[in-house]
């Protein structure tokens, strides 16, 4: 087994961001296929294999997260969107479909179109459809649930929804088929299954919101030509949180910028709050350039605690920052109970008036014996549930990282 050849852009082996991904299908470098029991987009040609989440992907997923009443949906990292929109399905679309469902909002706004599966189904007689004049939109298929006729360009295209999707001409897009109101005479959606635990479509947004947190990594400035990213290409209104990653852990527990430019980098970041003032900036230490062990010594002694809690107060106060989040990639068993402190300490520093924030692994063996989950939440605003990366080239399998349906690799998540 091996990683998949690094794009052109981020040019690191087993990594490809959306708008690399999204060039290579549409030049016909690599074909885009839906898996519907693992909901998840994956595409392939030649050697290569690539499995990520596109607009229809990210539709499912954050209905899942409204069903399950989770507390929002982490991203990382919005420099890998097509922020330029050089697919043609506009700017950012990923962070935008995200945003649309989680909000309640109908998608049906022009930088929104359904999942682009072109398929031009033998026509039955009596089911022709004519595009009106002017009719820059999509329309159901009056003999088919599962297909809808885009007439956005001056052609009649006949589509089909992916998997088992139907089309939902209320909502613009495909859809599962219990929220469908199908009225062909040819097909008929089914009937809602009875067990509720798969059904995660159609559930709105509390009342309070769901939180969309954003990673921002500080290298993505090294990207050339369209790929390159800095504050100044962020949006400010596709996410309520943007977390500025990483500040470096030292050897006696402080933590310092990693980049020579990056207080330069924070304070644009917290600049973006003149424009939305409900926008929170936090900043994380962490990841994986950090080994472990020293995280390990600085949770283990109430001193070594001590120093770092001061040091990442220095950080938020000197740029005027909303909060932190912890990356601490991977505690160990034996870090359980002096992670509760690190956490603890940090609430008590805070009182109610910073963010508190921890990513966390999501593999059953780490949440059983590395997280005190029921401990840590009395002190965090939320977990970071790191739900991707499931699966790589080290598994020495073909498999989705990020899959939603019920998983079908060794490992249970």
């Amino acid at each position: 087994a091996y990683a998949g050849k690094g794009g052109q852009y981020t040019q690191i082996d087993g990594i490809l961001a959306y708008y690399e991904i999204c060039l290579l299908v549409k030049q016909g470098a690599l074909t885009e296929m839906y898996d519907d029991v693992a909901h998840e987009t994956y595409a392939y040609g030649g050697s290569q294999f690539v499995s990520y989440d596109n607009k229809h992907a990210i539709v499912i997923k954050a209905e899942y997260a409204l069903e399950k009443q989770l507390g929002g949906l982490m991203v990382w990292d919005i420099s890998m969107d097509d922020f330029h929109g050089q697919c043609g399905i506009g700017r950012n679309p990923l962070l935008a479909t995200m945003k649309a469902v989680l909000t309640g909002d109908n998608p049906d706004s022009p930088s929104f179109t359904p999942y682009p599966n072109p398929f031009e189904p033998t026509v039955a007689p009596g089911c022709e459809f004519t595009c009106p004049e002017n009719g820059a939109s999509y329309y159901s298929d009056p003999c088919s649930c599962r297909h809808f006729i885009d007439c956005r360009t001056a052609l009649t295209i006949r589509k089909v929804c992916p998997g088992d999707l139907y089309w939902n001409n209320d909502k613009v897009y495909c859809d599962h088929q219990y929220n469908v109101k199908c009225s062909s005479s040819v097909e008929k959606p089914l009937t809602p299954p009875p067990a509720p635990e798969e059904a995660f479509g159609g559930a709105q947004p509390p009342e309070e919101g769901v939180h969309r947190v954003c990673y921002y990594t500080n290298w993505a400035q090294y990207r050339s030509g369209f790929a390159y990213y800095s504050p100044k290409q962020v949006d400010p209104f596709l996410c309520t949180h943007i977390i500025y990653s990483f500040l470096d852990l030292a050897e006696n527990f402080t933590v310092k910028l990693h980049e020579s430019n990056g207080a330069s980098q924070i304070e644009e970041l917290v600049n973006l709050k003149t424009k939305n003032s409900d926008l929170k900036i936090m900043i994380a230490v962490g990841g994986q350039t950090i080994p472990t062990a020293r995280f390990s010594e600085m949770a283990r002694t109430a001193d070594n605690r001590r120093v770092f809690t001061n040091s990442v107060m220095d950080m938020l106060e000197t740029y005027s920052l909303d909060g932190f989040d912890l990356d601490w990639q991977f505690p160990m068993a034996h870090d359980r109970e002096n992670l509760n402190e690190v956490m603890r300490e940090f609430r008590t520093a805070f009182g109610p008036a910073k963010l508190l924030s921890i990513a966390i692994r999501v593999f059953l063996n780490d949440l059983d014996n590395s997280y005190d989950l029921t401990t840590l939440s009395q002190y965090v605003d939320w977990f970071g549930l790191m739900t991707y990366d499931l699966v790589g080239y080290l598994n020495r399998v073909t498999g989705h990282h990020s899959q939603i349906g019920r998983a079908s690799c060794r490992e249970r998540v």
